[in-house]
């Protein structure tokens, strides 16, 4: 652990005055200042040591982690954030839209200042900017910019006038995303960071990754030094500079390997520098160390190595909607003829609720929404300590974890986080408008499995590429527009051709994008190797409605076209070519998986492992698989309505029950999935009284879904969870409007 007093990050609104942003900070600095003596160069070993054949590694699971780094979004090289140490707490301002003109190549944006400058603080200021689509900024670098007085007497302020400078742009753009983030720090040219004491061994070996600010100037020379110290006795075992002649700047991240040997039975601090040592004037340390873990290493005959375990999650991808699951349109080849044939498919997987966290949570710990309690995007809500997460597990077992991300709802702030060593963020401008940054996530993604070499890994990568606004790249637009497989009730709502960004047809060609990138990252990831001995999931956490039961998106409903998603698994252990009838839950994904890592499943899982299924015949085909919709607003063809939520469904056998909760008692929608596959036929409206088996299977799954809500009631309130229900926002206005003056909502 650190021994300054770690805070967690905080990321502040526009408008939000820094002064007390740089008060939380400078405790953090307390103990950041490098000592006088000048940086050593020359000591240690210059490069990472190579681990020799016949060695193998174990994570040291036994002991505390090294250290906690600080958690930031945008410490980042090219734009990959880590979980990272650094001289500079970044203070993030704002990210919003931008209308420029053709010949405006400058905006100066004012940030009211409300900082008392005797802190003799060091403030660095960093604008970007991106064109509207892209998800890659173009860093403006660090600027340092003096404050000025505006106005007179009680109205006067003192400001900083931040410039963008846009003459990069192409002259016919009109529209781009900002950003701006301050960076501030005790010291400036170099920082340093000591660790509690600790005993180690001659086994012991150190990984970690050296990194640079990416708003840094990229002429900036910086060193890196590891010491271990003994009282007032210090020794370098690492350095390393670069930016120097005949050495990298540094464009990605590093990953070094430090033998600890040397300090066997000895109880030493480890001591982690960081220095600018020449660049522009005034240039600051841009410094990172990321993600350090240490290892213990043996020699001898090495067990069997064990499975790593991928997890890709298509947001919003309805099982609908693919060509394996009946859809007419060849939205995904690769999936359909290459992955599929190559694992087991369910072909009745249920999503445990219609939005994104409250599903990813559930996937993620195999736990009920209404028991862990994120049922909302945007609440506050988190994770309760007493249930493990997946990443939790598999690190406690000695794997390496990752997740890679997209747009705000899997967030560190809700719990996501707990559990990976590496954590990354890939966000749009604006969280309402959430664009797919589906390249990059999973190109991050497949460069973190690509560096565990030997050491077994778990990357989770969740892309909103499918999720509105629909925005495929234009070398799409020709699919599926004149292909003539639009059902008539799709035509008659949405017209034979794209009108705006929300049509079905988009949709489809998003999935078709989000199925080409995926054949990239399986295919490279096979080229490579790494899938010999990998466990691949394909999964989405809910699907999308246009209008088949009142609403069109997601979040309010449990109808069919929102709840059935894709499972797919490969690898492994795991039959070829088996297609499953038998309705499962995305709860049942972290079981199974543990189960086919060989890894114990923690008692508090609510789901169950599948691996039964792989090869033999159903085991409970009575089964009932649950869903929650907690959304309280939805999109109708009047226009947004408020909803009583949450909403509960299951499904058992061939009948499913809705119960919708009203001002008194509740309102059922009974379907026979045999006879009626998409849920058009209420059976509570066509049939009064129902037939004798069809009013038993109501009774019990009536009783069913009273039992689910009445036992997770309790079991949450054991947890002193209450799930908050603050209204979602994936309902952008702009958006509503945009059906409107199309046509698609009155």
């Amino acid at each position: 652990m650190w021994t300054k007093n770690e805070r967690p990050e905080r990321w502040l609104p526009w408008g939000v005055p820094l002064l007390a942003a740089i008060m939380v900070w400078f405790p953090l600095g307390a103990c950041d200042s490098a000592p006088d003596r000048p940086l050593d160069l020359t000591c240690g070993n210059q490069e990472s040591f190579e681990l020799k054949q016949g060695f193998r590694l174990e994570r040291d699971v036994g002991r505390e982690r090294l250290f906690t780094p600080v958690r930031t979004r945008r410490h980042s090289i090219e734009n990959r954030p880590r979980d990272t140490v650094s001289g500079f707490r970044e203070i993030k301002l704002f990210e919003r839209e931008l209308e420029i003109s053709p010949r405006q190549r400058r905006h100066d944006e004012i940030v009211p200042a409300r900082l008392d400058l005797s802190l003799e603080s060091n403030l660095l200021f960093a604008p970007r900017y991106r064109q509207a689509g892209e998800t890659e900024w173009i860093e403006l670098g660090w600027l340092e910019v003096a404050a000025d007085r505006v106005g007179t007497g009680d109205a006067e302020e003192l400001v900083y006038s931040v410039p963008f400078d846009f003459t990069g742009i192409d002259p016919h753009i009109e529209q781009i995303e900002i950003g701006l983030s301050a960076y501030v720090s005790s010291t400036k040219k170099s920082h340093a960071w000591e660790t509690e004491p600790r005993v180690f061994e001659e086994e012991d070996v150190l990984l970690v990754d050296l990194g640079r600010i990416a708003a840094a100037p990229a002429d900036t020379s910086v060193a890196w030094r590891l010491l271990a110290c003994e009282g007032e006795r210090c020794r370098c075992l690492f350095s390393e500079v670069s930016g120097t002649e005949g050495k990298p700047a540094g464009s990605l991240w590093q990953q070094r390997w430090v033998d600890l040997g040397g300090l066997a039975e000895s109880e030493a601090v480890l001591h982690f520098e960081t220095e600018v040592l020449s660049g522009p004037e005034g240039a600051a340390d841009p410094g990172l160390w990321a993600e350090p873990v240490i290892f213990r290493r043996s020699q001898g005959a090495s067990d069997p190595p064990r499975p790593n375990l991928l997890i890709v999650s298509l947001d919003t991808l309805g099982a609908d909607h693919l060509g394996l699951y009946g859809y007419p349109r060849k939205t995904s080849p690769f999936i359909d003829d290459v992955l599929a044939p190559e694992g087991t498919t369910f072909l009745r997987a249920l999503a445990p609720a219609t939005t994104t966290s409250p599903s990813h949570m559930t996937l993620l710990t195999a736990t009920p929404p209404s028991i862990h309690g994120v049922v909302s995007n945007l609440g506050g809500r988190s994770l309760p300590q007493s249930i493990p997460t997946l990443a939790e597990t598999l690190q406690a077992s000695g794997y390496m974890t990752a997740a890679i991300t997209e747009n705000g709802a899997i967030t560190r702030a809700l719990g996501f986080g707990r559990g990976f060593d590496h954590y990354e963020e890939n966000l749009s401008a604006r969280i309402l408008r959430p664009e797919g940054h589906i390249e990059a996530t999973f190109s991050a993604g497949r460069e973190f499995s690509e560096r565990m070499e030997a050491l077994p890994w778990f990357v989770f990568v969740q892309t909103y590429q499918v999720h509105y606004p629909y925005t495929p790249p234009s070398d799409y637009d020709h699919l599926f527009e004149d292909d003539g497989l639009d059902p008539p009730s799709v035509v008659a709502q949405f017209g034979r051709r794209p009108r705006g960004p929300y049509h079905p047809i988009l949709y489809d060609r998003e999935i078709r994008y989000a199925d080409d990138q995926l054949r990239v990252l399986i295919e490279s990831l096979d080229q490579d190797g790494l899938l010999e001995n990998t466990v691949v999931v394909i999964l989405a956490d809910h699907g999308e409605a246009f209008f088949e039961h009142t609403y069109i998106g997601h979040g309010s409903d449990l109808h069919r076209e929102t709840v059935r998603v894709p499972l797919i698994f490969v690898g492994p252990g795991i039959p070829q070519g088996r297609r499953i009838e038998q309705p499962v839950g995305l709860a049942d994904v972290m079981p199974t998986v543990l189960d086919l890592l060989g890894v114990p499943i923690p008692p508090q899982v609510k789901g169950q492992s599948l691996v039964p299924l792989f090869s033999g015949p159903p085991v409970d085909e009575d089964r009932p698989i649950f869903s929650e919709a907690w959304q309280i607003t939805g999109v109708t063809r009047k226009g947004g309505v408020e909803l009583d939520q949450p909403t509960y469904g299951v499904e058992r056998g061939r009948y499913k029950l809705i119960r919708y909760p009203e001002s008194e008692g509740f309102r059922y929608a009974f379907f026979d999935l045999v006879s009626d596959p998409d849920e058009n036929q209420n059976l509570l409206e066509i049939a009064d009284p129902l037939d004798a088996q069809s009013a038993r299977q109501f009774d019990t799954l009536s009783t069913l879904l009273a039992d689910y809500v009445e036992v997770n009631k309790r079991l949450a309130e054991e947890l002193d969870v209450q799930p908050d229900t603050t209204p979602e926002t994936e309902i952008d206005p702009e958006r509503l409007e945009k059906l409107r003056a199309l046509g698609y909502v009155e």
